[in-house]
């Protein structure tokens, strides 16, 4: 095997155990037109995928959530321990929270949470799967 494909057989294994280890940290089965915030994993899921919410640091997307949520424009700068609070506690009110456990909570699927759920996957994938200069 040359350089090359040493060095691409390296990336594909450490991208499938990347992968593994995320798995092994989905929270449990979720139905139906909800999300799950699991706070012990700072994740925010929906029933196919998790995306962590430490992604919204940094990010020039909080504006966009903050419009959803009915926050008044300016400029927000949140880390995940913030933006899980606002989600479990909606400035809007408007949804109600369901508690699961102590570290699971579901919330509906609003414009505010899809927005938030969606601008975390775009996050997720312009930091871990694009190639740089790629988008």
């Amino acid at each position: 095997m040359n350089y090359r494909g040493m060095q691409n057989s390296l990336i594909i294994g450490v991208a499938a155990s990347a992968l593994a280890a995320c798995s092994l940290q989905t929270p449990r089965q979720i139905h139906g037109d909800v999300y799950l915030i699991d706070t012990e994993l700072a994740q925010l899921c929906s029933p196919s995928a998790c995306y962590s919410l430490n992604l919204i640091q940094p990010s020039w997307n909080e504006q966009d959530i903050a419009r959803q949520f009915g926050l008044p424009m300016q400029n927000y700068s949140w880390n995940a321990s913030e933006l899980t609070a606002i989600l479990l506690s909606p400035p809007d009110n408007s949804y109600q929270v369901e508690q699961l456990s102590d570290h699971e909570f579901i919330i509906p699927r609003t414009l505010a949470t899809e927005t938030t759920y969606h601008l975390l996957r775009q996050e997720d994938f312009f930091l871990y799967w694009t190639t740089p200069g790629e988008s």
